[in-house]
């Protein structure tokens, strides 16, 4: 499915499942990009394999931000490196994570011996705080806030090592803006930016269907693109907001889905 469109910004849906593994949808990723840039969002178990499904070129991919360390985020970010060594990249790949997060991800890359020096490319991790103007080029940059997706662990673990990092996202590309909830914790988190979206990405399994109804009826986007489906949950969201897909204001995308912003 792909809308038409002057601009020349897209998004590809990757993946649009939620962390449940099933053979109709992979675990949410996507992939905004302009005619200058672009940036993958997430790297989910499997990553690998469902790009190359899709018939995704890997070396294309100049920057890949991970939002948060759930292994349907994080777990195949290793191996997408792995990969892309194989296929003999040279151009320079930019990861991008919360500064909190920098210190464990370099000393996980050298215990699963994903050494720098053995690439053929420069691999740089980028750090970003949250509420900071992020550019990663000049048509393409992003905000975040910190969200209370991960809040419910906090009373179980008291080690100061763990970071419980989960934000939401802003994107500005060319003259659009672009919400990305990722995952939350309630209904609270789809409104920690007080903006107008040209296009919103929500998140579906941690919140009630009739929260995101809301959400999506108080008219703060253009477009709404709901992902993170799980299997057991779909029919309900396309029967609840059945009028709003209808008036095109609504898209449930497919993983592999290509839309123009």
């Amino acid at each position: 499915m792909k809308l038409t469109n002057d601009s020349q910004a897209k998004i590809k849906f990757i993946g649009t499942g939620s962390a449940r593994t099933n053979l109709k949808r992979f675990h949410t990723s996507f992939f905004i990009s302009s005619s200058d840039s672009n940036i993958l969002i997430d790297c989910g178990d499997g990553l690998s394999r469902k790009l190359k499904e899709l018939g995704f070129v890997l070396n294309a991919i100049k920057n890949i931000l991970i939002s948060h360390l759930h292994p349907d985020h994080f777990a195949g970010l290793a191996s997408l490196i792995v990969q892309m060594k194989l296929q003999k990249r040279t151009e320079q790949l930019n990861i991008i994570i919360q500064k909190d997060l920098v210190e464990f991800l370099d000393k996980f890359f050298k215990q699963i011996y994903l050494f720098e020096k053995r690439l053929p490319f420069n691999l740089n991790i980028n750090s970003y705080d949250f509420e900071q103007l992020i550019p990663i080029n000049y048509d393409l940059s992003f905000t975040t806030k910190q969200n209370s997706h991960l809040n419910k662990y906090i009373s179980l673990e008291n080690d100061n090592s763990v970071s419980f990092i989960s934000p939401s996202f802003l994107f500005n590309i060319i003259d659009k803006k672009i919400y990305y909830s990722s995952d939350i914790g309630d209904k609270s988190d789809l409104y920690l930016f007080d903006s107008k979206f040209d296009l919103s990405i929500v998140e579906t399994t941690h919140i009630k269907t009739s929260e995101i109804i809301d959400f999506v009826r108080k008219d703060f986007s253009n477009r709404y693109f709901l992902v993170h489906i799980d299997e057991d949950k779909e029919e309900e969201i396309k029967l609840a907001l059945r009028d709003e897909i209808e008036a095109r204001k609504v898209f449930i995308p497919n993983d592999g889905d290509e839309y123009f912003i």
